[in-house]
């Protein structure tokens, strides 16, 4: 019933799974129901299937478990336990026993003290405990299955069937003394003969207890195959025993989960294990799994398996709660049309258990669901690469990668990664088609043309003083425009081109300027003769900032400057101020006044400077004392022209 609870919860995770999850895309070569399984009450049967290294080849992996169930009273079980007598079963780790003392056939081991060569007596006790196990192991069978019987051979030179069958625990006695060579064959030959005379649909065993390579290998493996076709199962137990022995009684074992390794200390144990595993019935026997692959995939490789040309056949023997598995590689075909395609054939009954169960009935499983894998017709991978100036490195503005059939078309975007300043109408673009290499497109951009010309004012920089401007000339975005190219552009009198009568040279803010893609201008003011100006221009950490400048006309020369507010600036604190106050001269290069800010530091300001900002006091006080005077001089003479009537 396990495994009906383990379908249950796999399908109560896959019904309620999000639908997003069940909606993923996919690409070509992956896979969608991975792991399917099919199940009874006895035998789960999984088929997993996975990617390799190697693209559309697959690794497909089936694993088979059963659930054994406890010996029935309706079944009788027989078990021929063949106990190896050899002298070398005295003595552990290879140790020779003393010919003297205990090779003597007609011994009575009850009295004897037996010993081992280089050992003042037999300490290890190899063959005691091996009789011991052997004892405890008939108590389980007989003990906890009711419809059990045993019986004892003993091997060495001679084989000795010294118990026949019965229901009852085996005594010391029994088993006599270790003696002589190591005839197994002939014990095997005997137990067959006894399993035989018992009735044909028992459940029949055969238990080896043994040290050492048998004296006739090829005798040994012919008995063993007539006992393995008589459907006889054969348990090995390796006693203490060398490599070249071990793998001997491994090879009749009836499988690998058939053999058991034992050591002096370990024996009963070891017996006692097994003795539940004979107690147990398998799910299934002479099970065969066979698995035909989609139509549209073809074997590649595995082990362990018969191939006809898409049916995959395994030998499983025995299923029981041991996992058993085995796996083999398959490739998906090329040139198929897009979508799924499932790795078993379905339709032909695609995976298929067929074994008996533990009434020797024939029974089949079959898997009704299969992994599926994707497919889409191979896409070529395609680059573009866009850059400005030149195909460099350095100069690489970013890049689009995809995949594509052979023969399509790719849709460029030509202005992708298009930066201010540049231009991409030089880029003329034919179809770029998909081909099976090199489908690599390189756009370049070039640095767009933007012109700058000169303005020229008076008396200030306003719409309404604009005097004239110069034509156009046209320069690579970013490009610096210094004092020489204004020369050379407009002459050595640029700055006075347009120079209005009675007014100064031109001034300007700038003497070059950095190509942008707007508002490139240099602007020229002129000033009346009478007056002149000042300017005022701030640093910041020591660098001029020709964007902040301010430049203050029509200032009398000989006034004083100093009711100045200088501007203020976030993180940036005033620290000093250089030619302030300030008294204009006819040379406008004293006339500057130089603000230094440094970040986060405190303000400082010269004494007397206030917030009034450029205003001069001067003139109105002038002004008044003029139309003072003004009025008093006429007072004066109208009280003249009265004296004069009278």
């Amino acid at each position: 019933m396990k495994i009906k609870k383990i379908l249950l919860s796999f399908l109560f995770i896959y019904v309620f799974l999000p639908s997003f999850v069940l909606a993923l895309d996919y690409k070509s070569g992956d896979i969608r129901n991975e792991e399917v399984s099919v199940s009874n009450d006895e035998i789960l049967v999984t088929k997993k299937v996975s990617k390799t290294d190697e693209d559309f080849v697959y690794n497909v992996e089936f694993v088979i478990k059963g659930e054994s169930t406890l010996e029935s009273s309706t079944k009788n079980v027989y078990v021929s336990v063949i106990f190896d007598r050899s002298g070398s079963m005295l003595c552990a780790n290879g140790t020779k026993t003393s010919f003297d003392l205990f090779y003597n056939k007609h011994a009575n081991i009850n009295n004897q003290n037996l010993y081992c060569m280089f050992n003042d007596s037999i300490n290890n006790y190899k063959w005691e405990n091996a009789v011991n196990g052997a004892i405890s192991f008939s108590k389980d069978i007989t003990e906890n299955i009711s419809t059990s019987k045993i019986n004892l051979i003993t091997f060495a030179s001679d084989t000795s069937n010294k118990i026949s069958w019965t229901n009852q625990v085996f005594n010391t006695s029994d088993f006599d003394y270790p003696y002589g060579a190591t005839n197994l064959h002939l014990a095997v030959d005997l137990a067959k003969e006894n399993l035989d005379s018992v009735e044909d649909n028992s459940l029949k065993y055969i238990l080896i207890i043994s040290d050492g390579e048998p004296n006739s290998t090829e005798l040994l493996f012919q008995s063993i195959a007539r006992v393995k076709n008589a459907g006889i199962k054969i348990y090995t137990v390796g006693y203490d025993t060398s490599e070249d022995a071990k793998n001997i009684l491994k090879s009749i074992a009836s499988g690998k989960e058939y053999y058991y390794d034992a050591t002096t200390d370990g024996i009963k144990d070891v017996l006692k294990e097994l003795a539940t595993d004979i107690k147990e019935i398998s799910a299934g026997k002479d099970a065969v799994l066979i698995d035909t692959i989609g139509e549209d995939f073809s074997y590649v490789s595995g082990e362990g398996v018969i191939v006809n040309d898409k049916v995959v056949t395994y030998s499983l023997g025995e299923i029981s709660d041991e996992k058993k598995s085995f796996n083999f590689k398959i490739r998906l075909n090329d040139n198929l049309e897009n979508g799924w395609y499932a790795t078993n054939n379905i339709l032909n009954e695609g995976v298929v258990l067929k074994y008996k169960d533990k009434d020797n009935q024939e029974q089949k499983l079959v898997m009704t669901s299969s992994p599926e894998v994707y497919y889409e017709k191979e896409k070529y991978p395609y680059t573009i690469n866009y850059y400005k100036d030149s195909i460099s490195q350095d100069n690489l503005l970013g890049t689009v990668s995809d995949y594509l059939e052979l023969d399509e078309i790719v849709s460029v975007d030509k202005d992708k990664y298009l930066p201010t300043g540049y231009t991409s109408e030089n880029i003329i673009l034919n179809d770029f088609v998909i081909a099976k290499d090199n489908n690599v497109l390189n756009i370049v951009y070039e640095k767009n043309i933007y012109s700058y010309h000169i303005e020229y004012y008076k008396d200030e920089i306003s719409r309404v003083n604009l005097v004239a401007k110069t034509k156009d000339v046209f320069r690579e975005y970013g490009s610096l425009v210094t004092i020489e190219d204004i020369v050379n552009d407009f002459g050595e009198d640029w700055l006075s081109l347009y120079k209005p009568a009675g007014y100064k040279d031109g001034i300007t803010s700038t003497n070059e300027i950095s190509i942008d893609v707007e508002n490139n201008v240099i602007k020229v003011l002129y000033l009346k003769e009478e007056t002149n100006y000042y300017k005022i221009l701030y640093y910041f950490n020591g660098k001029i900032d020709n964007s902040k400048t301010v430049i203050v006309t029509d200032q009398i020369i000989g006034t004083r400057i100093e009711n100045i507010k200088f501007e203020e600036f976030d993180n940036y604190s005033l620290k000093e101020v250089i030619n302030y106050p300030l008294v204009v001269s006819n040379n406008a290069d004293d006339n500057v006044i130089e603000a230094f800010y440094e970040l986060n530091e405190e303000i400082v300001l010269p004494p007397n400077t206030f917030v009034n900002n450029n205003i001069n006091y001067l003139p109105k006080i002038l002004f008044i004392i003029a139309c003072t005077s003004l009025v008093l001089f006429v007072n004066k003479k109208y009280n003249n022209v009265k004296k004069i009537k009278k």
